[in-house]
C-alpha cells in the first residue's frame, strides 16, 4: 500500500498523486514494471542496485539513517537484502564509513524499541562497540543454568543457531574485536551452561581456520585460544577448551563458506608447520598435559588424544607438523598409561599405524615404560580392532584365574 510509504514521501516532498504520475512515466520508459498485483519493481536488478546506490550513497537525497528509522520495522528483511546487494558492488572505505556513521546516529533510538535485536543483527557489524554493549546487557539478563559436564551430548544442538546471543557473536569472527567477543562467549557459557553445545558449533562455524588464516599468520586462531585459556577459571570453560581443542589440533581443515547464488565453497586447508601454528599447538598440548592430572578432565583429555592418534590418514597433511606434535603426544600417552595402561597401549598402537603410514619412527613400548607382561596380555586379548568392552570382559575373566596379575595397575 502506498500509505505505508507516507513517511518516505514526506522526506522528499512527494504525495501519492505525484508518485503515481512519475511511476506511469517510468513504466512507459520500461524502467520499472508493474505486475498483476500492482507491485512496482525496477525492471533490471543491476539497474535497481545502481539507482539505490545513486539515491542513497552518491547523491544522498535521503539520509540512510532516515530510511532505516522509517522503514526497518515495516520492511526489515527487504531493506537489509537491498543494502547487502549494494555494498559488495560499490564497496569503498568512504561507503562503509558513511553507513557506520548513519547507523551510529540512530543506534540508541533503534535499540530502545521492540525490534532492537533484529536491528543489531542487521547493522551491528557497522557499529561493533555498540553491539558489544548490547550483548553484555543480553548476557546479564540471560537465564542461569547448569549442566552435567560429564554427559555432554554434541548431537543435542539447535540447528541454525536459534540462540540470539550466539548469532550476534558471529559478527565478530573476522574483526579486530574478536578477543572481546570470545570473552563475552565465555561469560555467557559460564552463566547459561545450556548453550555449551551451540557455542561449540559456533566455534566450528565462525572461528576455525579458513582459507585466509595462513596469510594472516593464524592471528585470529591464536587470539581465540589465548582468550579462552585466560578465562579458564571455571570447570565449564576448562571443559569447553577440551572440546574445541579437537578442532584446533586437526592437520587438515575443510571449512564451508557461502558462495554466490546459493552455492557453498568447501576449501581444503593443509595446516603448515609455521611459527604461529607451532605456537598455537604448543599452548594446546601443554594445557592438555596439565588437565590430564585432574580426574574431572582425564577422560576427555584421553578422548582428544585418541581422536588425534586415529584420524587424519590423508596424504595431504604436513608430515613435519605431525613430527613436531609427536613429543607432546608421546608424553601424554606415557601419562595415560599410569591411569589406564590398556587405553594407553591402544592409543600407542593407533598412533603407530598413523606414523607408519607416513614413514615416521614409531613410539615403542620402552618409551611408554610398559612392562612386557602387560604388553603381551594386551596383544593376546585385543586382536586387530580392539573392541574395548569385550576386551575388558576377557581381561577380567583371565585375571580372575590369575590373581597375581594386577589389572588395575
Amino acid at each position: 500500500k502506498l500509505s505505508d510509504y507516507e513517511d518516505l514521501f514526506s522526506l522528499v516532498n512527494l504525495n501519492e498523486v505525484r508518485f503515481n504520475t512519475i511511476c506511469q512515466k517510468l513504466i512507459q520508459l520500461e524502467i520499472i514494471d508493474k505486475s498483476f498485483d500492482q507491485y512496482l519493481k525496477i525492471a533490471e536488478q543491476c539497474l535497481e542496485n545502481y539507482f539505490l546506490y545513486i539515491f542513497l550513497f552518491k547523491k544522498k537525497y535521503i539520509k540512510l539513517s532516515k530510511i532505516i528509522s522509517c522503514f526497518f520495522h515495516k520492511r526489515s528483511f527487504s531493506l537489509i537484502a537491498s543494502l547487502n546487494s549494494i555494498v559488495p558492488i560499490f564497496y569503498s572505505d568512504e561507503l562503509i564509513n558513511y553507513m557506520s556513521n548513519e547507523v551510529r546516529n540512530i543506534w540508541d533510538e533503534m535499540i530502545s524499541v521492540d525490534h532492537s535485536y533484529d536491528f543489531v543483527k542487521g547493522f551491528g557489524s557497522l557499529y561493533l562497540d555498540g553491539t558489544l554493549l548490547f550483548l553484555k546487557k543480553m548476557i546479564s539478563k540471560s537465564e542461569q543454568t547448569v549442566i552435567d559436564l560429564n554427559n555432554i551430548d554434541l548431537s543435542n544442538r539447535n540447528l541454525y543457531f536459534s540462540d540470539k546471543i550466539l548469532e550476534l557473536l558471529k559478527l565478530f569472527a573476522e574483526t579486530e574485536l574478536v578477543n572481546l567477543a570470545i570473552e563475552l562467549l565465555c561469560e555467557y557459557i559460564k552463566r547459561n551452561q545450556h548453550c555449551f553445545v551451540d557455542a561449540y558449533y559456533l566455534i566450528e562455524e565462525a572461528f576455525l581456520p579458513n582459507r585466509y588464516s595462513y596469510e594472516n599468520g593464524y592471528y585470529k586462531e591464536n587470539i581465540v585460544l589465548d582468550t579462552i585459556l585466560a578465562k579458564c577459571d571455571s570447570e565449564v570453560i576448562q571443559m569447553f577448551f577440551l572440546y574445541i581443542s579437537d578442532f584446533y589440533l586437526s592437520l587438515v581443515f575443510r571449512p564451508a563458506e557461502q558462495g554466490r547464488r546459493n552455492t557453498v565453497i568447501i576449501s581444503t586447508i593443509v595446516v603448515q608447520s609455521t611459527e604461529e601454528v607451532l605456537l598455537l599447538r604448543k599452548k594446546i598440548w601443554e594445557k592438555l598435559i596439565f588437565l590430564l592430572a585432574n580426574k574431572l578432565y582425564t577422560k576427555k583429555v584421553i578422548q582428544v588424544v585418541e581422536d588425534y592418534a586415529s584420524s587424519g590418514w590423508s596424504d595431504e597433511i604436513c608430515v613435519d607438523l605431525l613430527k613436531k606434535d609427536l613429543p607432546y603426544v608421546t608424553e601424554i600417552i606415557q601419562k595415560i598409561c599410569c591411569y589406564d595402561w590398556i587405553k594407553g597401549i591402544y592409543i600407542q598402537k593407533k598412533l603407530n599405524n598413523r606414523l607408519k603410514h607416513f614413514n615416521l619412527d614409531i613410539v615403542t613400548k620402552d618409551i611408554l615404560n610398559i612392562d612386557d607382561e602387560k604388553y603381551e596380555i594386551f596383544n593376546l586379548f585385543a586382536g586387530k580392532d580392539y573392541p574395548k568392552k569385550q576386551f575388558d570382559l576377557n581381561m577380567k575373566k583371565f585375571l580372575g584365574k590369575n590373581p597375581v596379575l594386577d589389572f588395575e595397575n
